[in-house]
């Protein structure tokens, strides 16, 4: 008896440890079925005009939490929303997928403001600035209403990335062009400026990216830094 009641305890503690781990990869239905309730719940009072529906759903065992992908099927026009909701006992929405749509968007919209005044900026000083692109990324979003201004308190990661045509110009000449874009660039904060040259095609036209070079900003940058990626010029 005594060995029986070892052996049960043993394989009690098993499936212990075995539920266990599942759960914390898998989840379980109880506290799926209490995050979908609290997800429905929260849909229902935030959006009640959009008609929002679980699609289908998943369990983050990285973060525990479960991820609700939600449509809409009265506007085929919206893609599927991402909502997360995290806890057992008093799960809570730790993610909003619509609020997440718009934080996006209004990051693109002053990420172009801040690339077409930048490029403005560089056009007084070199006549061959392709284009600038302005990435904006960061935990904490921009207001909805917010306009692009250089002095702006920014707390996200920006990264700039400036396009320029070198036709056949060399890399001494690429060199100098880099930077005078740095040079007019020192008023804008950003964390990395990315500088490419563009080389000509055999029709003639920029087709491929002949020159490349990282700078960081506050940083000098010097001629050895400037990789020559291709030349197809002959």
């Amino acid at each position: 008896m005594r060995k029986k009641a070892i052996w049960i305890g043993i394989l009690f503690l098993l499936l212990v440890i075995g539920g266990s781990i599942y759960n914390g990869f898998n989840g379980n239905p109880l506290s799926r079925a209490l995050a979908e309730k609290k997800l429905l719940s929260y849909l229902e009072e935030t959006y009640p005009e959009r008609h929002l529906q679980i699609k289908n759903s998943f369990y983050n065992f990285k973060y525990a939490e479960y991820v609700f992908h939600i449509s809409n099927p009265t506007d085929k026009r919206t893609d599927e929303l991402i909502f997360t909701v995290k806890g057992f006992i008093h799960p809570e929405v730790t993610e909003d997928g619509i609020i997440e749509a718009e934080h996006q968007k209004t990051a693109a919209r002053i990420s172009g403001e801040a690339a077409e005044e930048m490029k403005k900026h560089l056009d007084e000083a070199l006549e061959n600035v392709m284009r600038v692109q302005v990435d904006l990324s960061g935990n904490k979003p921009f207001k909805k209403n917010s306009k692009w201004n250089k002095a702006m308190k920014q707390e996200q990661t920006v990264a700039v990335s400036v396009t320029l045509n070198s036709g056949r110009g060399g890399k001494e000449e690429f060199y100098q062009q880099a930077k005078a874009v740095r040079e007019r660039l020192m008023g804008y904060r950003y964390d990395k400026l990315d500088i490419t040259g563009m080389g000509l095609d055999g029709e003639g036209r920029p087709g491929y990216v002949k020159y490349s070079v990282w700078i960081e900003n506050g940083k000098d940058t010097a001629l050895q830094e400037v990789q020559v990626l291709a030349n197809h010029e002959k």
